[in-house]
């Protein structure tokens, strides 16, 4: 059976509500507004879906890094390795995963994930420190330098940041042996370094003396005091300090200020009670101290003979008879001398022989040291003196 015309115009029921003069405009509306709505609802799902996703990583990620802290670099790893299939383009993530790798012992793989970060982000500095501290483990000096200058630049926005990765860089370079580089790094460091910041001036001069600065160290602990006078730690640091480069004045009185018992100062009490004891026998006897009297000079040079040759005699004691050749002849000289023109009141008289007379103690005290053992007591002192005043056989570590 054949439809009718009439039929075949009438439109269809979807549509009979619609106004008769423009049904394909109106359907097209509708379909766009249905459109439109399906849209809407599929971005709200996704949108949903991909904020569900974020969460279950960020789930691994924090249980990675507390694992992470609690030096279980295995777990962390695989925490990581998990959030990572949630979100595998999150930077942050690959970061820690590649720290947790090399804390387990793969530093390969870590090294991977970081040289693909570094050719995203050249500056990171986050990630050039990661490795710098890969490549000084592997002794591969050039490349730790190389990283640890872009960590130092590339954290910059974060001066403590920053200072950090440039100290870790003078640590790696000193213990490297490369002491040099390191004062070289350690200068540039200090000049950034605000006078408010004692702790960090308190490392750099630690990391000065460990590369043989003991100059620029005693002036970083000395810095450090200024804003902490009386911080038992570096007192102690820059007493030692003073005392190695034979400021014994100095020494005396930064030492003098620790408590009696400090046990909090990171350096052997002992050691320090020493250096105390040894700095004011010596501020007490030095012939050749400055400023002297005639007779305060010419007195403490007597002095000195006589401790030489207390010292002397009494290990010699112990020893054959035969044997020590030449110490015996400088002792026989010594007792020859000091009863004549090596008298106090010899050198008082005649001031030119005090010099020549001390230059003998001096002789006669490291003539000694190898026989009769380490000098202690008034000996070290003059061992240290004589150290002092003949500053080409170089500060004593005593």
């Amino acid at each position: 059976m054949g439809s009718t015309p009439a039929a075949d115009n009438q439109p269809s029921s979807a549509f009979r509500f619609l106004p008769k003069r423009y049904p394909r405009e109106a359907t097209l509306l509708l379909l766009v507004a249905m459109l439109t709505v399906l849209f809407v609802i599929t971005g709200f799902l996704t949108k949903a879906f991909h904020q569900k996703e974020a969460g279950i990583a960020q789930d691994w990620f924090v249980r990675g890094d507390a694992a992470l802290a609690a030096g279980k670099p295995r777990e962390a790893r695989d925490d990581f390795r998990n959030a990572l299939i949630f979100e595998p383009q999150n930077a942050e993530y690959q970061l820690h995963l590649a720290q947790a790798l090399a804390a387990y012992g793969q530093p390969d793989q870590a090294r991977g994930y970081l040289i693909n970060l570094l050719n995203q982000s050249p500056a990171d500095g986050q990630v050039n420190l990661e490795l710098a501290r890969l490549a000084a483990r592997d002794d591969r000096i050039a490349d730790a330098v190389h990283y640890y200058h872009g960590a130092v630049y590339g954290l910059s926005e974060d001066p403590i940041a920053s200072l950090n990765a440039r100290l870790e860089l003078c640590q790696f370079l000193i213990e490297v042996g490369d002491n040099s580089q390191a004062e070289g790094e350690l200068t540039a460091l200090s000049a950034n370094v605000p006078a408010n910041a004692p702790g960090i001036h308190t490392k750099i001069g630690d990391l000065y003396v460990r590369a043989g600065g003991f100059n620029q160290g005693l002036s970083e602990f000395q810095m450090s005091l200024r804003a902490i006078p009386e911080n038992t730690a570096t007192l102690a640091k820059a007493g030692s300090t003073a005392y190695r480069l034979g400021d014994f004045r100095l020494a005396e009185s930064y030492l003098s200020r620790l408590p009696e018992k400090a046990s909090d100062t990171g350096l052997n009490p002992d050691e320090l009670k020493v250096m105390l004891e040894t700095s004011r026998t010596i501020i007490g006897m030095d012939p050749l101290a400055a400023n002297l009297s005639n007779a305060e000079r010419a007195h403490r040079t007597a002095v000195a003979l006589g401790d030489a040759i207390s010292r002397v005699t009494g290990c010699l004691i112990h020893l054959p008879a035969k044997g020590d050749e030449d110490l015996r002849s400088s002792l026989d000289r010594a007792r020859a001398m000091r009863g004549s023109q090596w008298s106090e009141r010899s050198l008082l008289e005649n001031t030119d022989r005090i010099h020549p007379a001390i230059e003998f103690v001096f002789d006669l005290e490291e003539k000694a040291d190898p026989v009769c053992g380490p000098p202690q007591g008034v000996d070290l002192a003059l061992s240290l003196v004589r150290q002092t005043h003949q500053p080409t056989k170089g500060p004593s570590a005593q």
